[in-house]
């Protein structure tokens, strides 16, 4: 089958381009040069041995409207069986609303339109399952259901699928809509790309944390307080069975579907917390339930607001409670119709693997917010 991918140097495309090499389709890849690396230097950079060179590298940007070159476009087209658009900008916070909302909403009607110019049969999306912004109960068939948007990485999303959505009625494509949750490192060994998301709220903890330390002697004294809804769950959903179920479902005809990438039994964000600081050996927190903290020192107040400013923009994810209505355990082969429980076996792998790579520190490991190739 040949595929044209985009997307393919970010967090989930690095672990998908070689699984649909391993699976035997002929890849096209959209991809940027980057810190004086070409296009197919950043490609070859993320493939086995045995896969470099398999790949068909082109330069272009999906947030340019014209993506190619005038000759890469004529040489692809009638020639691509399905385009997956994996590029995304992960960023959520307001002040990035421009440029995510570029990439995602912009760079996805670009790739629309690239798909007619190319005559493509179907196209496949990876969107998120929270473009439910603050439903509590959110279904595949659903989509505009008055929903409030927490950030603009959600925002962008939605629009981006009303997009594809819009443009299959209208060019007679057919499409497939993936919607992972929070995807979080691989089951087997904890490996991932871009450390954001669940990643982002404890590198933010470990620092700060490190800091309190050294400003205050007294282990007694420097206890912060970590906010998180009583009931809210953390929608966690490992790598490799992401990319497994995108894998499955390129083998299948695209139907004018979307699909729940979530995980059936999300652990408690207060689990999540506890789990995870205990791994990273911080003992200094208490869990707020949305309580005020009580300290009278001046420095603990400042560094407590500090800690609340720092973890704001996880709020919507560690104080809400949505359950995503899936069918993909009902298509899925039955060794992969579920995720991996989420269990403390599973956060130390991700954690391991995390700190190892100094959270994205590391130069060959580090991670790209921006993932638009």
């Amino acid at each position: 089958m040949q595929i044209l991918l985009t997307g393919a140097t970010g967090a989930l495309g690095s672990v998908l381009l070689p699984k649909l090499l391993e699976d035997g389709h002929q890849i096209t890849v959209l991809a940027r040069g980057q810190e004086n690396l070409s296009p197919l230097a950043r490609i070859n950079a993320l493939l086995p041995a045995s896969n470099k060179n398999r790949v068909n590298v082109i330069e272009g940007d999906v947030i340019a409207h014209s993506l190619m070159n005038f000759r890469a476009r004529n040489r692809l087209v009638g020639k691509v069986d399905k385009i997956i658009h994996a590029a995304a900008d992960v960023r959520f916070d307001e002040q990035f609303r421009t440029d995510i909302m570029t990439t995602n909403h912009v760079g996805t009607m670009n790739m629309i339109a690239l798909a007619r110019e190319l005559k493509v049969k179907e196209f496949l999306f990876v969107s998120t399952a929270y473009v439910a912004g603050n439903q509590a109960v959110f279904s595949e068939d659903d989509l505009n259901v008055g929903q409030q948007f927490r950030n603009p990485y959600e925002e962008s999303k939605y629009f981006a699928e009303l997009a594809v959505r819009n443009f299959a009625r209208s060019n007679n494509i057919r499409f497939s809509i993936f919607r992972p949750s929070i995807i979080v490192g691989s089951s087997i060994d904890g490996a991932i790309r871009s450390f954001d998301g669940y990643y982002g709220f404890f590198k933010s903890v470990c620092r700060l944390t490190k800091g309190l330390r050294k400003r205050i002697e007294n282990p007694e004294e420097r206890t912060i307080v970590l906010s998180c809804g009583k009931d809210a769950t953390l929608n966690l959903v490992q790598m490799d069975w992401v990319v497994s179920a995108l894998a499955y479902f390129v083998t299948r005809p695209a139907c004018n579907r979307t699909y729940h990438l979530t995980h059936p039994d999300p652990p408690l964000v207060s689990w999540v917390i506890q789990s995870s600081m205990e791994y990273l050996g911080i003992q200094e927190y208490t869990l707020g339930f949305d309580k005020k903290p009580q300290s009278k020192n001046p420095l603990m107040v400042r560094i407590q607001r500090g800690v609340n400013d720092a973890l704001a923009r996880y709020r919507p994810y560690t104080h809400g409670v949505t359950n995503f209505i899936s069918s993909v355990d009902e298509i899925l082969p039955k060794r992969i119709a579920s995720p991996p429980a989420i269990d403390k076996v599973q956060i130390a792998l991700f954690l391991d693997y995390a700190v190892a790579m100094d959270w994205g520190e590391v130069k060959h490991q580090k991670a790209k917010v921006l993932e638009t190739a």
